[in-house]
């Protein structure tokens, strides 16, 4: 059985590897924005296999004759429904219905779930409401980001893929009475609320490392984006009730340590600035002190 697969992200790599070590992968479709992918597919499926698409073309993917699935899996356009008896599937990394939308592990993390889904559903007139093949949770690591996440779930995949096309691509209707759709997340999705519990604001973190550039705040009018951050201890730090979220309450060579709700509080252990990344020991270094209040 022959399958092609469009994508724009690196995480279908172990896929395509095993389509490719069992003869089975027709042909790459790649989004052609994602130029560093594109290099990186090149090292490993044949160049007269890549076929380079824009969102155009996705209105109407020209598939080999020889293809009988087409596979969407990472892939930033919509897939209209194919013809001469090809499957169309799709890859989603949320469980359906209930998590619908273009990037459900994104609020997968924000909501601090502790199971990550791979769902594959065939391909339908409506986003994320195919019938669906298969679905399988995960158990989320601690402290573990987005980026770590959506590269293991690259590889559990597989297993699943593999058992699909050993099978009658027979599936389940979706239940529309749970259906829920999410958004792609906004600025404001991206941006630290340091009202919130310490918890919450990890979560949030994790959801945008290394996606989305980090947790936005900013510092003095300077935009500064969190990649990685802890709680501390409630009793680590005494008598902050007095303080206001956001503001700083210790930095030195352990961190940067943020006041939050409910009073708890934030160690900034990774940040980016304008000048580049730095720790918290270096941001205490560098001047920041308890006069700051981050919003």
């Amino acid at each position: 059985m022959k399958v092609s697969i469009a994508t724009g992200s690196i995480a279908s790599i172990p896929l395509i590897t095993q389509l490719l070590a069992g003869n089975q992968l027709d042909q790459v479709f790649i989004s052609e924005p994602h130029k560093e992918q594109l290099s990186i597919f090149g090292q490993i499926v044949k160049p007269e296999s890549i076929v380079k698409t824009t969102e155009i073309d996705a209105k109407n993917l020209e598939v080999s004759t020889d293809c009988q699935v087409l596979i969407s899996a990472g892939y930033p356009y919509k897939i209209n429904l194919l013809e001469n008896g090809v499957e169309a599937l799709n890859i989603h990394f949320g469980p359906l219905p209930e998590s619908r939308g273009p990037d459900p592990l994104f609020w997968t993390l924000k909501q601090g779930k502790k199971i990550a889904y791979v769902s594959i559903h065939k391909i339908s007139e409506n986003f994320d409401q195919g019938e669906l093949l298969l679905q399988k949770g995960h158990v989320i690591m601690p402290g573990e980001n987005y980026g770590l996440l959506y590269s293991r779930l690259g590889s559990l995949l597989v297993p699943m893929v593999l058992e699909i096309l050993s099978s009658d691509f027979k599936g389940t209707p979706q239940d529309s009475d749970n259906g829920m759709y999410y958004s792609k997340p906004t600025e404001t999705d991206l941006r630290i609320d340091w009202n919130l519990d310490a918890t919450k604001i990890v979560n949030l973190v994790n959801a945008c490392n290394p996606r989305y550039h980090g947790a936005a705040t900013t510092m003095n009018g300077t935009m500064v984006r969190v990649f990685e951050a802890n709680p501390i201890p409630d009793n680590f730090i005494p008598n902050t009730r007095q303080l206001k979220p956001g503001q700083v309450v210790y930095a030195g060579q352990e961190g940067v340590f943020v006041k939050c709700g409910n009073d708890s509080i934030l160690n900034l252990n990774i940040v980016s600035l304008n000048e580049g990344f730095f720790s918290g020991a270096k941001l205490a270094a560098m001047g920041v002190n308890q006069s700051i209040t981050f919003i």
